[in-house]
């Protein structure tokens, strides 16, 4: 067993390194290619090697010591650790460093329950970030993985306030949301659909989930 440190700085010990290699990080389009160095202590270092043609796209993103992703998130050619040091660096919501963490945690997660389980899909994931960084007032959500390693975001205050959102690869998201019912207050709406990202919130108003899943 070995230890996975990949060229972000993530560290972990990973059961299941084969997996970690064959594209748990990498978009499957991506132009970004792997090796691996193995040393004697038994701990693997990810080092990317660019194509010649690339290399201009990524020259803006590594200018100093540490890699400093562009704003225009990418997903063909951002790999899942560039994404989650956006996050963690540059997202503008308070909760940034804890929802970084989350999402390593969920990525190694992935790793280890796989096949049952697959990767964090990059595209669902940026498709996540952009909404955050839209929709800044929202509170800090619960994250999870569906088994198509789709990110799933929920906001809930009680049974009856409850806000739940899968983001889809294609730009759209699945949706639930639980609301009081405002002629008979002790009953439950309940509402779900399919929509894009961008629409999303003109859904949900109204419900009302902008009056309790703010900061």
């Amino acid at each position: 067993m070995g230890v996975a440190i990949d060229t972000y700085g993530h560290q972990g010990i990973n059961p299941s390194f084969k997996a970690y290699v064959e594209g748990a990080v990498w978009p499957k389009k991506s132009t970004i290619k792997k090796f691996i160095t193995a040393t004697a202590s038994n701990t693997f270092v990810l080092k990317p090697y660019v194509a010649p043609d690339k290399l201009d796209f990524l020259d803006g993103l590594f200018p100093q010591e540490k890699p400093v992703p562009t704003t225009q998130l990418q997903s063909e050619y951002a790999p899942l650790g560039l994404i989650i040091s956006f996050v963690r660096n540059h997202l503008k919501v308070p909760y940034s460093s804890k929802l970084a963490d989350r999402l390593d945690y969920l990525h190694e997660a992935s790793i280890e329950e796989a096949p049952e389980q697959s990767p964090i899909s990059v595209d669902s994931l940026q498709g996540f970030i952009n909404f955050l960084k839209k929709e800044q007032n929202l509170g800090e959500p619960d994250v999870v993985l569906s088994y198509e390693g789709n990110i799933r975001a929920e906001w809930h205050k009680s049974r009856r306030e409850h806000f739940a959102v899968e983001f889809l690869p294609d730009c759209q998201v699945r949706y639930v949301i639980f609301s009081s019912d405002p002629d008979y207050p002790s009953r439950t709406n309940r509402v779900s659909g399919l929509v894009s990202a961008e629409t999303l919130m003109k859904k949900a108003e109204p419900f009302n989930v902008l009056s309790w899943a703010t900061r």
